[in-house]
């Protein structure tokens, strides 16, 4: 392992075992981790795990480690070593998750497979219903299954963003470059001290409405993926939450889409109803 240092916050980790790079082709392709680490938010065991997981990866690594003393946000640390990056393919790891075993690997064929620019984590999906579950907040952990190829995403984290920063990037690259899924990526390991622990209902709607402004103006495709709310279903249950119909409205602020849900709600328990009577 190889450990070089930067002053500038930027510890850079190339790792992979000498025999193992004896027998890998040069063609194979080196994949650059970008992994933000607050010891304020995060145990450095946590961080180890994290480590450890992708030097173990079937596929050649090299681990770009922000340390963030000085809490600038895990956008900010991101971007900081997407700046670093030499490689073709990056992904990201947050310290407090860890890959399952040939993560990059599965991801790196389906890339080449579809020629897609960027790899997550899904299962029996499309890209069109990755669109509208990612933004209406019903897939939640996505960061550390993200698996770029920056020839194809020249895109950086929004650093104005206090959460749901991952879901603007990901939906921006999806649409510049096309994505492709693999499923059982990673392990999320949520701890007391993370930063996404503790947060008001309050705080997360406002950052909602935030996050809503950002896709309106950046991603407006996105409302091509949000066909289900446009009209009425009266064919089976309505499976949705309450946030997803708050974050629809905010992406489509008129009143006729209003009055559309009002009467897809209406419509639907109807439905339930003369079903339960049947």
């Amino acid at each position: 392992m190889v450990v070089r240092y930067n002053p500038n916050l930027i510890i850079s980790i190339v790792s992979s075992k000498e025999d193992e790079m004896t027998k890998r082709p040069d063609s194979e392709p080196r994949v650059s981790v970008i992994i933000p680490y607050s010891p304020d938010h995060t145990p450095t065991d946590l961080l180890k795990t994290a480590t450890v997981s992708a030097e173990s990866q079937s596929v050649k690594t090299e681990l770009i480690i922000i340390n963030d003393t000085d809490q600038q946000g895990p956008s900010w640390a991101r971007n900081r070593g997407l700046n670093q990056v030499e490689t073709r393919y990056a992904a990201f790891l947050d310290a407090d998750d860890s890959w399952h075993d040939n993560k990059l690997s599965r991801q790196l064929a389906a890339m080449g497979n579809t020629g897609a620019g960027m790899c997550v984590e899904a299962k029996d999906t499309s890209p069109a219903e990755f669109l509208r579950e990612l933004y209406l907040g019903n897939i939640s952990s996505i960061t550390s299954s993200v698996l770029i190829d920056t020839t194809q995403v020249n895109l950086r984290f929004e650093e104005e963003l206090e959460r749901r920063e991952d879901h603007l990037f990901a939906l921006e690259a999806a649409i510049q470059a096309g994505v492709c899924f693999v499923d059982n990526c990673f392990t999320v390991g949520g701890h007391e001290g993370s930063l996404s622990q503790g947060t008001s209902t309050r705080y997360r709607l406002k950052q909602d409405y935030h996050f809503s402004r950002y896709v309106w103006k950046r991603v407006p495709r996105v409302r091509e993926s949000l066909q289900f709310y446009e009209r009425p279903r009266c064919d089976h249950g309505f499976t949705n939450t309450p946030g997803d119909l708050y974050r629809c409205i905010l992406l489509w602020p008129s009143l006729l889409s209003v009055i559309g849900i009002m009467i897809s709600l209406i419509c639907q328990r109807v439905g339930a109803d003369l079903r339960v009577k049947n």
